[in-house]
């Protein structure tokens, strides 16, 4: 299993857990490994990959352990039938989406584990909207790709800036390495983007380009203040 998988299991704290995507088990099957758990639910929208799912679970001996379901995000769960569930690999606002579909699903879960590609940003603000509090977030840079991992608890918290909610507010805390690396690879993409719009738009689009330089402003800030500390 890799260093990503690890660390997003390491994050579980209670003993009944649902793997939501589990696409080959991976997660359940490190999960049943590495903790004592008492209850598993690997689940995945297609066939294919609770097929796969499933042999590794036998391969590994926790057919009396994982349960695999097959349906659409949180839909196959009963209310508090588990404490903890992980959500990784996949977009953040189809994460968002599997949340908002399954609300009183999501009002008796006392942990969420959330590993988003994409969106990061909208993951922490709606993880505040739906009153969690993010209590950890870490990076892993694997295979060439930094993956987030967001550790949340069913208790509400002050909102973040704006600042925290672009670059996560844990991570600046705790100095995370890769947090530099990052702002600054974004924010090369955010100047490239504003110049390719300066140079192609026939009509140009102030609001949009206001909002860039919004987020170049954020990015700019931040390794500025970076660099200070560091010095």
């Amino acid at each position: 299993m890799n260093k990503r998988i690890n660390e997003i299991v390491n994050e579980i704290k209670y003993s009944t857990m649902a793997d939501i995507g589990t696409d080959h088990g991976y997660i359940s099957i490190t999960a049943a490994l590495e903790k004592d758990l008492q209850k598993i639910i690997a689940s995945d929208l297609n066939i294919e990959p609770l097929k796969n799912c499933k042999a590794n679970i036998i391969k590994y001996n926790f057919e009396n352990l994982i349960e695999c379901r097959q349906g659409s995000g949180l839909t196959k769960l009963e209310l508090n039938e588990v404490e903890t569930v992980i959500i990784a690999g996949m977009g953040g606002s189809l994460i968002i989406d599997i949340l908002k579909n399954s609300e009183d699903i999501v009002k008796s879960i006392k942990q969420l584990i959330l590993s988003p590609q994409s969106n990061i940003m909208q993951v922490r603000k709606y993880l505040h909207q739906i009153n969690f509090s993010i209590v950890n977030e870490k990076i892993v840079f694997e295979d060439g790709i930094y993956y987030n991992i967001i550790s949340a608890d069913n208790i509400s918290e002050n909102p973040y800036s704006e600042t925290e909610y672009y670059l996560g507010k844990i991570l600046i805390e705790n100095k995370n390495e890769y947090l530099p690396i990052i702002a600054k690879e974004n924010l090369g993409k955010l100047k490239s983007l504003k110049e390719t719009i300066i140079k192609n738009a026939k009509r140009l689009d102030n609001e949009k380009i206001n909002q860039i330089d919004k987020k170049i402003d954020i990015y700019q800030n931040f390794l500025s203040n970076y660099k200070k500390e560091i010095l």
